[in-house]
C-alpha cells in the first residue's frame, strides 16, 4: 500500500504546485527569475508558522521586512553565512544546516 510522504505545509494557494500537497523533506524546489527570492519567502513561510525552523545560507538580496511582509515566522528564522567564498566552505556550511534546520533557503555561488 502506498503510504503519503510527510510534508512540511506550504500556502493555500500555493498548494497545487505541489504534488503532495506540501514541502517534501530532502527534496529540492528552485525559485528562478526575478521573484525568486519573494517565492522562495512565500513558499516556506507556513512551515516557519507550523513551527519548522528556516536556515537562510549565503542569500544576499533577502531582508527581515521582506521575509515578514510575505508571512515567514521571524523568530524561526536564522542566517548562515559561509565563513569564506570558497565552494568547499559554502559545502561544509549547508551539510552543518542541514542537519539543523528543517527547511533551508540557499543561494548558490
Amino acid at each position: 500500500m502506498f503510504e503519503p510522504l510527510p510534508t512540511l505545509p506550504v500556502p493555500l494557494e500555493l498548494r497545487a504546485m505541489f504534488p503532495e500537497g506540501g514541502l517534501v523533506r530532502g527534496r529540492t524546489v528552485l525559485c528562478s527569475g526575478d521573484a525568486a527570492v519573494a517565492m522562495a519567502l512565500r513558499v516556506v513561510s507556513s512551515a516557519t508558522q507550523a513551527g519548522s525552523w528556516l536556515g537562510i545560507v549565503g542569500v544576499h538580496n533577502v531582508g527581515v521586512q521582506a521575509a515578514s511582509e510575505h508571512g515567514v515566522a521571524l523568530q524561526r528564522v536564522v542566517f548562515v553565512q559561509p565563513a569564506s567564498s570558497s565552494r568547499t566552505e559554502w559545502v561544509n556550511t549547508v551539510a552543518a544546516a542541514a542537519d539543523g534546520f528543517d527547511v533551508l533557503m540557499l543561494e548558490v555561488p
